[in-house]
């Protein structure tokens, strides 16, 4: 008890001296006054932070965020970022001195205050993604802060967090990551490597809808609208996952309606805008694939990662080896943006062949 009391104490003042900046209110409208933005910010902040705020409350504030996240997908950047850049700069801010009032340690493990929960924030972002580039970071608080609309507070969102990801996760929980009533392709396991965390599948035919334009998030919005009825017979489409990525390709699943037939596709499946730069491809069925699973955000950083493992996971193989070892692996992300990192499935998947061929 005395051990938390300390810790709780170092928690509560190591944070007295932060020195506060503005914040941004959660809005559309740039034209909104500063002194109000900050006002409105810093409520709206300390209303997810705190453990007995209402539901309905949180998910108001995490529904203006995720307003202003959409509006970045759609070229409007400066709202998210300069909102997420604010709060940043005051998780950031230098902490001084560590006071030695221990008679304050209750207090502070009764009700941690607002700067207590601010490194408590820190901690979750710290857990969840290590990068220190500023877009990514933006992505991460946005994530975390998403979260709290359904936890009891930081503190409790903090302990999930450190007991998910100190525990390797096998192949069967990354399933049931996998997000309910989403079509995604189906594969029958030739082999599982349970211990390094990846396996070889044979997939069955599916099809894709792909674009190259993937700068920022144009090739998101590029699918998703092909997807979601911007194509020329203004058709709405389901939508399926994972997500696949390579530097240059960004590709959607279509539905199971096109898959295994490539004239239906080409024939039935909607026809992309002559401007929306979307390609219809059909992948065909037995391909050999093989499959590197992780959690967490697949940043870029993590991405050519977790890549060059698969390739060294090949290399030890004595089965199976890449088709073509100057492939590019290709990213598969399953979840939406504002799923927890510890909740994500994400793999990496390239094409294999038996090592004997």
């Amino acid at each position: 008890m005395i051990r938390n009391c300390l810790l709780a104490v170092f928690l509560y003042f190591s944070y007295l001296t932060v020195h506060g900046k503005a914040l941004v209110l959660f809005s559309t409208k740039a034209a909104t006054s500063a002194s109000t933005n900050s006002a409105n910010a810093a409520s709206d902040l300390k209303l997810l932070l705190k453990r007995t705020s209402s539901k309905d409350k949180k998910e108001a504030v995490v529904g203006r965020l995720s307003s202003l996240r959409r509006a970045r997908g759609q070229g409007d950047e400066s709202g998210f970022d300069s909102y997420c850049d604010s709060l940043l700069s005051l998780v950031d801010a230098p902490r001084g001195p560590v006071s030695t009032l221990i008679s304050r340690a209750p207090l502070a493990v009764a009700a941690p205050s607002f700067r207590v929960n601010l490194l408590l924030l820190r901690r979750v972002m710290e857990l969840t993604d290590t990068s220190t580039e500023v877009a990514s970071r933006r992505n991460t608080l946005a994530i975390i802060l998403s979260q709290l609309k359904s936890s009891r507070g930081v503190a409790g969102l903090l302990r999930e967090a450190e007991l998910r990801t100190r525990k390797a996760v096998s192949m069967d929980e990354m399933i049931s990551r996998t997000p309910e009533g989403l079509e995604t392709p189906k594969y029958t396991v030739v082999k599982r490597f349970e211990r390094e965390g990846w396996e070889v599948r044979e997939y069955d035919s599916y099809a894709l809808c792909s674009t190259r334009n993937v700068a920022g998030f144009s090739g998101f919005q590029t699918l998703a609208g092909y997807i979601f009825g911007k194509n020329q017979e203004n058709t709405t489409m389901a939508m399926t996952t994972p997500v696949l990525m390579t530097s240059d390709k960004m590709s959607f699943i279509m539905p199971s309606d096109y898959w295994g037939d490539e004239a239906k596709l080409k024939k039935d499946a909607p026809t992309p805008l002559a401007t929306s730069d979307v390609e219809k491809e059909a992948v065909g069925g037995g391909q050999l694939v093989a499959a590197l699973w992780f959690g967490g955000v697949s940043t870029k950083k993590v991405s050519e990662r977790k890549k060059e493992e698969l390739r060294k996971c090949l290399e030890k193989s004595e089965g199976f080896k890449a088709v073509d070892a100057q492939d590019e692996p290709v990213v598969a992300s399953y979840n939406d943006p504002f799923t927890a990192p510890w909740k994500r499935r994400n793999e990496i998947l390239i094409n294999v062949c038996n090592s004997s061929v």
